[in-house]
């Protein structure tokens, strides 16, 4: 076969093509860590525990809740190439608290329940430019949750506490600002962790985690 003078500037470009191509699937392939601070927020109901000690006999029950409070992580993470990469954390929510006054009999009760999890994501990243990254992430979280109760009625206390662990999906978003080198990025996130905790033990909802952490490649 006779490849003409056209025939091989097609293929040079094609191999150039390629070859740019790899190297920008290799160039951000490697393993990176890091940590991130931030808020934790759990998605409680104060009727559904209203409810709950209205089914437990007393005649009516207000709540106050305190949803909000600061969490923490720790990351690992490879990536494959440029758009893909794989995530383990482990993640603590800190502790959302309640207090619960009741009529018929006259009761306040106090509880709190801590929460923390181990996640494994898939991140899908879109590179902005060359110092920004965009990315979303799915995967699944092993939690646990830490409840603990203290009751005070007709003058006398009672406490317990209980425990629960599940495994439910995750998701999030988030940027990355590459700080040039060292390989160092800003990382701002905000993730979903649903049906964290168990309904008839320590309570159920969703917990959303704003955060802000710095990551390093290697």
């Amino acid at each position: 076969m006779v490849v003409g003078v056209d025939g091989l500037r097609r293929l040079a470009g094609l191999l150039l093509v390629l070859s740019v191509t790899a190297s920008a699937f290799g160039s951000d392939k490697g393993g990176y860590f890091g940590g991130a601070g931030g808020v934790s927020v759990v998605d409680v109901n104060e009727s559904d525990i209203n409810d709950l000690a209205i089914v437990g006999g007393f005649a009516s029950a207000r709540t106050s809740i305190d949803d909000t409070d600061v969490g923490w992580k720790v990351f690992l993470g490879y990536r494959f190439n440029r758009y893909l990469a794989l995530e383990a954390a482990y993640v603590d929510f800190g502790k959302v608290t309640f207090d619960t006054v009741t009529t018929g009999p006259d009761a306040d009760i106090g509880a709190e329940v801590e929460a923390d999890a181990w996640a494994l994501d898939a991140l899908l990243m879109l590179p902005a430019t060359d110092w920004l990254k965009l990315y979303g992430r799915v995967g699944a979280s092993r939690w646990d949750t830490h409840g603990k109760v203290a009751a005070i009625e007709s003058g006398e206390g009672v406490a317990n506490s209980r425990d629960s662990t599940g495994t439910d999906p995750k998701v999030g978003v988030g940027a990355a600002f590459s700080l040039g080198d060292p390989p160092i990025a800003i990382r701002v996130e905000a993730e979903r962790y649903f049906d964290v905790g168990e309904k008839d033990e320590t309570g159920q909802g969703d917990v959303d985690f704003y955060s802000l952490g710095l990551s390093y490649n290697f």
